[in-house]
């Protein structure tokens, strides 16, 4: 043994190219360095080059497997589509000027752009799609039935992503748009999920708009109409209410007219009684003076000197104060006339005043008037003005066909080269891979054939 080693030393020294294989590196003076202190590259490099079939056909294997692979895993192609917000004129019904003063409401491009985007990321769009277009039979492959639809919803959803502006302090403008992607393995049917997704967005975007600007005109148009039964209600119960108090101001005059005309005619019927007593009284002073005729009446008979002894005999002023005076003839035709007399009404001078205003207070054209009015609206100050902003509020008309919540650059396609797999970089990858595998295990090979030389 010792003289085998001593034989393999001198061939590392004296030896040959082809008999130096495995020998230690010598140092200065032909002294081996440690072998503990670095590796024999030389020595590695033979080592490799004693095991190059190994190597290759490592290399080869995994170059093949990577090729295999590159050529039959499943492409996946990914469908982008580029959405930005919508313009001024797409959501010119929504942001109108009566909308803006009548509802209170102002819907601009970035409000209907964010109603936009946030539909299309809802799971409730999605799983629309995903529900209209069949594509749970399109994912299933096994034709795993008993495999609830929420699974391959979740491996459909994933399937999206969005990618927002990056925000960059230092440039003045950044583009708004959104890129919109899917990756799936069917190219044609992922653009058709993408455009379907992306018009069911904008129309449910523009539908919640729609819908709420419609219910802040609903509820305005309540308001309105409220308002105007109230006020129409309101003057209605003032009309009543002034015809109760008119009726009842009425009654109070006439019961205070009537009794004025009802005292009037119990004085005029007292002053008639009374004149018939008098006249009776005087009646029978006059038959007991035998005065027939006026006394007046038969002093125009004698003269103006018999006169004035007939005043210096009787002592009777010539205006005659004295109802006997008038003699009992003359007064018992006035007994019988106040007797017979049917009414006094004609001898009551405050009488026909006081019936006149009865009159017109049993027909009170004010209340007629207010009480045939059939339609309060004209007597409403505010009514007019309320009725008009009703009126226009009634006449918005919202077209959702010419609304947009976003702007579609363009269609999305089907993609004529696949995301994955990149069989290029399979194949380098695999080749690089295999060669170092290959090295690996001819290091392994080699240092198990040392030992068991060892031994």
């Amino acid at each position: 043994m010792d003289q085998a080693n001593d034989d393999k030393k001198e061939n590392c020294v004296d030896g040959s190219r082809q008999e130096m294989r495995g020998c230690p590196i010598m140092g200065l003076g032909g002294a081996p360095f440690p072998e503990e202190d670095g590796i024999d590259l030389v020595a590695l490099f033979w080592v490799l080059l004693k095991r190059k079939w190994l190597i290759m056909g490592t290399a080869a294997v995994v170059t093949l497997g990577a090729i295999a692979y590159a050529l039959l895993a499943t492409p996946v192609y990914k469908v982008d589509i580029g959405i930005s917000p919508p313009r001024k004129t797409d959501i010119q019904e929504l942001s109108s000027v009566d909308i803006q003063q009548m509802v209170g409401i102002n819907v601009t491009p970035s409000t209907a752009f964010s109603a936009f985007k946030l539909d299309l990321e809802s799971k409730q769009v999605r799983r629309k799609i995903f529900d209209e277009m069949g594509l749970r039979k399109l994912l299933d492959d096994n034709g795993d039935l008993d495999q609830p639809d929420d699974w391959f919803f979740d491996d459909f959803n994933e399937a999206f992503s969005i990618q927002y502006p990056e925000v960059d302090e230092e440039k003045s403008f950044i583009s708004p748009q959104i890129i919109f992607s899917m990756e799936a393995e069917d190219p044609v049917l992922t653009a058709r999920v993408v455009n379907n997704l992306v018009g069911l967005a904008e129309q449910t975007a523009i539908q919640e708009l729609t819908d709420d600007v419609r219910s802040v005109i609903e509820q305005r148009d309540k308001e309105l109409t409220r308002d105007i039964q109230l006020l129409q209600f309101k003057v209605e119960k003032q009309r009543l209410d002034e015809i109760e108090r008119l009726s009842a101001a009425d009654v109070l005059a006439r019961e205070d007219l009537q009794d004025q005309i009802d005292t009037a005619r119990q004085f005029a019927e007292q002053r008639r009684l009374d004149r018939i007593v008098q006249f009776e009284e005087a009646i029978l002073i006059a038959r007991k003076l035998s005065i027939n005729e006026p006394i007046d009446f038969k002093l125009k008979k004698i003269g103006a000197a018999t006169t004035e002894n007939s005043q210096i005999m009787t002592g009777l002023d010539p205006k005659g104060s004295q109802l006997y005076e008038r003699g009992y003839e003359a007064l018992d035709a006035e007994v019988e006339q106040l007797k017979n007399r049917a009414s006094n009404d004609p001898f009551i001078p405050e009488l026909q005043g006081l019936l006149h205003k009865l009159k017109l207070l049993e027909e009170n054209r004010k209340i007629e008037q207010l009480s045939e009015r059939e339609d309060d609206d004209p007597y409403i100050a505010t009514l007019r003005d309320k009725e008009g902003e009703l009126a226009k509020l009634k006449g918005i008309e919202i077209d959702s066909t010419k609304l947009h919540s976003a702007r579609v650059d363009q269609p999305a396609h089907a993609p004529k080269n696949r995301l994955k797999p990149k069989r290029t970089r399979i194949v380098i990858v695999g080749g690089f891979v295999g060669g170092v595998l290959g090295c690996a295990l001819a290091l392994l090979v080699n240092f198990i054939a040392v030992r068991k030389n060892e031994e």
